[in-house]
């Protein structure tokens, strides 16, 4: 006798990130965008969100990000935030952030021209259907 799931496929979406949800807000003149065809992330049974493949970058290249913003669906969160430690393509720290409200802001230090940010962050639980902040308009 085995065990026998009721349990159905799980539904994979690849959501592809809008230009319109990213922003550079520290310097109006500085921005930062998504880097083609690194522009992904992931839905499973279409509110688990999972970073695949999302890079960002200054258009600048070399500084400082204070307030660099992405637009992410609104999480159900347990916590006032989700925040940790990404990474760049340089092996660079770079620090995040996101409320409850899913704008996800980075702080960190870009030192060479080509550095891309490499978008990671741990599974979660979106709003269902998917939700977008409507008061902060990139």
């Amino acid at each position: 006798m085995g065990y026998q799931s009721d349990t159905q496929e799980n539904d994979l979406k690849i959501v592809n990130f809008p230009l319109n949800h990213v922003l550079l807000v520290s310097q109006m003149s500085d921005e930062i965008t998504t880097v083609v065809n690194n522009e992904n992330y992931m839905t499973i049974n279409r509110n688990l969100v999972i970073p695949v493949d999302l890079k960002i970058r200054r258009k600048d290249g070399v500084g400082t990000l204070n307030n660099a913003l992405i637009k992410l669906p609104k999480p159900t969160l347990t916590r006032s935030k989700l925040d940790g430690i990404t990474w760049t393509n340089k092996g660079k720290p770079i620090t995040y952030e996101m409320g409850e409200d899913g704008i996800m802001e980075f702080k960190g230090e870009i030192t060479e021209a080509d550095e891309e940010i490499i978008v990671n962050f741990p599974p979660y639980v979106a709003i269902f259907p998917l939700e977008y902040d409507e008061t902060v308009t990139f």
